[in-house]
């Protein structure tokens, strides 16, 4: 039996790993025959059971690399950057959890990406009503070295208003000062309003009183945010007054009422 299993080995090993060969039985039975004929059967058909899961194996590696490589196809800085602005324009954003990945992922980005990226994606936040959030983010753009612009104050301005914090608007008008910017209609009307919001109106008037003294020009919605202001609290006949001095000036009085 020693001498039968040595030869299936031998046979096996010439069968398989080198060329193959005509098969010598030199069992001494006519059963110790058969049972050589019976292990290479067997060792055959466990030889192609092997390479049929080899074979599989190796096309469920490459499906998987495949796949694999599918998911490490990352989009380009640009690319993604693109998407943002998009997806702001759009107002596309599902979420604040998806707003802040976005504005953490770029926070990461070398080299950081231009500041109007982050005041559009603030300003999306914004819109989103998440003031505080907005504060608490421009708070670490600083941090982190980036200083903010005109665009970002105004961004931190109207927040702070919506927050029924005009004090901090006016520290940030004054900032926007020491920066040697200047103060737009958009960040003045944002302090108007701010003001109604809080009930404030004559300080309001004397607000855009002193903004035309000295250069500044109210717009529309700076006048049309006093008039709705004043008619909320029964002052008519003020309103009535500051449109006909919005007449006189050829306003477009249609933005007023729309």
């Amino acid at each position: 039996m020693t001498s039968v299993l040595c030869m299936v080995r031998k046979t096996s090993k010439d069968h398989f790993g080198g060329p193959s060969c005509q098969v010598s039985l030199g069992a001494s039975t006519a059963s110790d025959q058969l049972l050589l004929l019976i292990s290479l059967e067997l060792s055959n058909y466990i030889h192609h059971i092997s390479s049929i899961a080899s074979s599989s194996s190796g096309n469920g590696s490459t499906s998987a690399k495949s796949t694999d490589s599918g998911r490490d196809i990352v989009e380009s800085p640009n690319q993604f950057l693109k998407s943002v602005r998009d997806r702001c324009r759009s107002r596309s954003f599902r979420n604040l959890d998806d707003s802040l990945g976005v504005f953490g992922r770029m926070l990461r980005m070398h080299p950081l990406p231009s500041l109007v990226n982050f005041n559009q994606l603030l300003g999306a936040i914004a819109r989103m009503k998440h003031h505080s959030t907005v504060i608490t983010l421009i708070k670490e753009m600083e941090q982190s070295g980036i200083a903010p612009d005109a665009c970002t104050l105004r961004v931190l301005t109207n927040c702070f208003c919506h927050l029924n914090r005009v004090d901090f608007g006016f520290s940030i008008l004054a900032r926007i000062l020491k920066f040697g910017f200047q103060p737009d209609c958009i960040i003045l009307t944002t302090l108007v309003n701010g003001l109604c919001l809080q009930g404030k109106i004559v300080e309001a008037v004397k607000l855009v009183n002193k903004m035309e003294k000295i250069g500044y020009k109210p717009n529309t919605i700076t006048y049309g945010t006093i008039m709705n202001c004043l008619c909320k609290i029964g002052k008519t006949s003020e309103a009535i007054g500051l449109f006909r001095k919005m007449k006189e000036r050829n306003f477009d009085l249609n933005v007023v009422f729309v």
